[in-house]
């Protein structure tokens, strides 16, 4: 589970690993769930994104889900998405503006890197501009920045 520090509604916003089986996607096993986690711990699932193409774990950024507002109560949930490979700095562009994405490991699969924005960042104002880089500021490869919403 990796806590995200972001309010939404009555919790937390979080960022947990999911199964994914679907015949079509062979090479596809799991997704990055966002949800909200209550001051209980109770865990409401909100938003999946997983690969839909080709690899789940080759190098590159992976099942990028753009902002967006879901359930009733609403909750924003900023865009993230996945990363696999040493990124340990994931920045984007925004109205002009460079912003940075939080980062964490996944417990499941170290080399999985999950990514989410700013929580200010909506859907009236997306990000463009994908870029990962390692430890020593090298730029890594892209793999999939398209950004999907829903």
């Amino acid at each position: 589970l990796v806590l995200s520090g972001i309010r939404a509604g009555a919790g937390e916003l979080v960022f947990y690993g999911v199964r994914v089986h679907v015949r079509q996607l062979p090479q596809v096993s799991f997704g990055i769930m966002a949800g909200v986690r209550s001051a209980s711990g109770a865990l409401t699932p909100e938003v999946e994104t997983n690969e839909t193409t080709g690899s789940a774990t080759a190098a590159g950024f992976h099942a990028i889900e753009g902002a967006m507002t879901v359930g009733s109560p609403a909750v924003h949930m900023p865009e993230f998405g996945y990363y696999t490979g040493p990124a340990a700095s994931i920045t984007a562009q925004q109205g002009g503006q460079l912003v940075h994405a939080s980062l964490a490991r996944w417990s499941a699969n170290p080399r999985i890197v999950i990514f989410w924005f700013p929580a200010t960042i909506t859907d009236a104002t997306p990000v463009t501009g994908l870029a990962a880089y390692s430890d020593a500021g090298h730029q890594l490869p892209a793999g999939n920045t398209t950004t999907g919403v829903g």
